[in-house]
């Protein structure tokens, strides 16, 4: 998952969740690779689509938008990108990368962010969630 907003997350702004931060430069690379494509490789789940392609399909499907919701994007502060893979888009809505910050977790698990969303993307994310009832109440906490 991705974080991002138009503030800088430092650690002081999510001390519950250093411990998904801390081994990031290494586990980020631990990919499951099958036919030379790269797909998710985050604890015991397996994902059907490849990392690379997503975005792409996306932006050529929403001529370039990175997303259809109303929303004004200057009033955005805090976006998480639920399932963010290569963390493209999360990183093209806010321009600015020293202000996205990258975490690998378990969002059926109880969520230890410490401050809420203006905005939570989830795109592709059928198959992720066991209860869909309980991530859209989480994203609304």
């Amino acid at each position: 998952m991705a974080i991002a907003g138009s503030h800088k997350l430092t650690p002081e702004h999510c001390p519950d969740s250093l411990s998904s931060t801390a081994s990031i430069a290494s586990s980020i690379y631990k990919f499951r690779e099958e036919n030379g494509r790269t797909y998710n490789g985050y604890g015991d789940r397996t994902y059907f689509m490849p990392n690379d392609l997503q975005h792409h399909l996306w932006q050529l499907t929403f001529r370039g938008k990175l997303f259809t919701a109303p929303i004004e994007t200057t009033k955005l502060h805090g976006i998480l990108d639920a399932g963010t893979g290569t963390g493209i888009w999360a990183i093209d809505i806010d321009s600015m990368p020293p202000n996205v910050k990258f975490e690998i977790g378990d969002l059926e698990k109880p969520w230890s962010f410490s401050q809420g969303f203006d905005f939570v993307f989830s795109r592709m994310m059928t198959g992720s969630f066991s209860s869909w009832k309980q991530y859209i109440d989480r994203c609304f906490e």
